[in-house]
């Protein structure tokens, strides 16, 4: 893992964006459960002081471990909800949700990672970006051995990780209107990976906005119905 911590920090095929940093939360990664996202935001001032300070890759990722708890943290109208159903489902384990929130007790249970590395502004990536750092998520998925389980973020995620892994549908009777992450928002797919079977279950954006306008209370409603999926497999 090292040494692919090492490329991703030093890798310059998308010098056309306004990258700021690569991003890489892990060195030791061991979780049965992934988060996929779509890309990291553009840092703080605060944020980037610290990056800046942070001379080896190593430090850097502390820096960037620091501002994902806080992002957890500070997201609770989605890590609520989908911490308790994961609960629920037998897929994760905590006495106390504050403080599994809290104190990143959940970094033992997810593995967190980018489909796209570079930390740019959000409407400058481009499929190209997300091409060039394919490459990158291959090697992850190589060294993940336990993962499981990939929750895959935003509509765009989905496209990308849809066109390089082939995902197909686990229950045989379920007609989606199209493959769009509006459509198989919840839904359960697997893919055959190097002879690994890793399940996949699409969803759209966090984000309070898209949250709030999109899906609502449907939101769960669906993701709980591709849990039951994936739990009577397992």
């Amino acid at each position: 893992m090292k040494e692919l911590i090492r490329e991703v920090f030093e890798c310059n095929l998308c010098s056309d964006i306004a990258a700021f940093e690569k991003t890489f939360y892990y060195n030791n990664p061991s979780p049965e459960i992934g988060i996929l996202m779509q890309n990291p935001a553009f840092p703080s001032k605060k944020e980037k002081s610290e990056l800046q300070n942070a001379i080896t890759f190593e430090e850097q990722i502390q820096v960037q471990v620091k501002y994902l708890r806080e992002w957890v943290s500070n997201s609770g109208h989605f890590f609520k909800p989908f911490f308790i159903l994961l609960k629920q489902k037998g897929l994760i384990s905590y006495d106390e949700l504050a403080n599994y929130r809290y104190s990143g007790g959940y970094l033992s249970d997810f593995y967190f990672f980018d489909a796209v590395k570079c930390r740019s502004v959000t409407k400058d990536i481009t499929l190209e970006h997300f091409t060039n750092c394919s490459r990158f998520v291959e090697r992850e998925l190589d060294q993940l051995s336990k993962i499981k389980i990939i929750f895959s973020f935003s509509s765009r995620t989905w496209e990308h990780f849809k066109e390089k892994f082939n995902p197909r549908l686990v229950k045989k009777d379920v007609q989606l209107n199209n493959m769009k992450v509006t459509s198989a928002h919840g839904h359960h797919f697997s893919i055959l990976y190097k002879n690994r079977i890793i399940y996949v279950i699409p969803l759209v954006h966090m984000s309070e906005r898209i949250f709030n306008n999109l899906l609502r209370n449907s939101y769960f409603d669906y993701l709980e119905e591709g849990l039951d999926e994936l739990v009577n497999i397992k």
